[in-house]
């Protein structure tokens, strides 16, 4: 009735398991290098590489001379505004002035896809990132985009604002890349 099975448990101490091992060190040996070799083969001949080029832009709210106080409710928005720059800068219009002014063989949406912009840090800088199989396209795209992104946030915020003069935007040139310094939108 009571029929016991009985559980054969088999232990092996640490010796054994590095005899055992030691014993097919040669199949660890194979299946580490074959492996290996795989894995290096595929990343060559397989895998494209791809390049990202960053820039960023310093978006500013508040009318700055050189003894301003920049206040806390200045900072907020700047923040604010950076997720709506962002909407902006990955609009058609914006997109499309990049590939013109580049003469590249690309849409906006594919464009789109290989841009990624975000707020660093939660802060009011905006971070602009290309991906590209080209390390010289990525850094082109990225250059322009910042370049052109002056032009179209000015005209969205003249349209939105009623075609007044409250806004400015400062450029820095550097070289042969542009670096913006300010994106200031002045609302009184």
């Amino acid at each position: 009735m009571g029929e016991r099975r009985e559980e054969v448990m088999m232990e092996l101490s640490f010796m054994e398991i590095i005899l055992i091992m030691l014993r097919r060190k040669w199949l660890i040996i194979g299946c580490s290098l074959g492996c290996a070799l795989i894995a290096f083969l595929v990343s060559s001949f397989l895998l494209t590489p791809q390049y990202q080029a960053t820039t960023s832009l310093f978006v500013n709210n508040a009318n700055r001379t050189e003894d301003s106080v920049t206040s806390i409710g200045d900072i907020t928005a700047s923040q604010e505004l950076v997720g709506t720059y962002i909407q902006i800068l990955y609009s058609n219009a914006a997109l499309e002035a990049v590939i013109e002014k580049q003469g590249l063989d690309y849409t906006a949406s594919e464009i789109r896809n290989m841009v990624s912009m975000v707020a660093k840090n939660n802060t009011e800088v905006l971070e602009i990132s290309v991906n590209s199989d080209d390390p010289d396209e990525a850094m082109a795209i990225a250059n322009t985009l910042l370049s052109v992104a002056p032009d179209i946030l000015t005209r969205v915020v003249r349209f939105c604002i009623g075609g007044s003069d409250r806004y400015g935007v400062q450029r820095a040139k550097s070289g042969a890349e542009y670096r913006i310094e300010y994106v200031n939108l002045f609302i009184p």
